[in-house]
């Protein structure tokens, strides 16, 4: 078994390329699969390879974040059309805080003692077996320090 362990990434990432499109995402992801089922590639290290591969775009992507904004910020448009991508500057995330009202703070309390009461029921009923169970099978992937 080849134990390649050349993880060069960078090279994906560049001034030179574009991002990908759906459709170009889609033709990757396929040609993956299809290796994968032929027999080509172990499919134990294809998914172990994307687990990792998606802690580190998670991770570069907070990392980033910031500095990305800064740069969309520089462009007048609302949308930005660069590098074979639309990017386009929004709120998320908007929270709400209620906690000075008095009044919403007694529905948030009784909101509390209710859910209490349902969590201690469901854990009467779970212990006697009365509800149903589900579950997913799942591969957890541990990654090497």
């Amino acid at each position: 078994m080849n134990m390649n362990t050349d993880y060069t990434l960078v090279p994906l990432i560049s001034e030179e390329r574009a991002v990908p499109t759906k459709t170009e995402i889609a033709e990757q992801t396929q040609r993956l699969v299809e290796k994968v089922l032929d027999g080509d590639i172990n499919p134990l290290r294809a998914y172990g390879l994307l687990v990792a591969l998606e802690k580190i775009a998670g991770e570069a992507k907070k990392a980033i974040a910031s500095q990305a904004l800064d740069e969309a910020e520089k462009y007048p448009e609302k949308e930005i059309g660069v590098y074979g991508a639309k990017f386009q500057i929004k709120e998320a995330g908007v929270k709400y805080d209620y906690t000075n009202d008095p009044e919403w703070r007694d529905y948030q309390e009784q909101i509390d003692i209710v859910r209490a009461q349902q969590k201690g029921r469901e854990t009467v009923l779970q212990s006697l077996k009365l509800c149903a169970k589900s579950s997913t099978t799942t591969l957890q992937v541990t990654l090497n320090k």
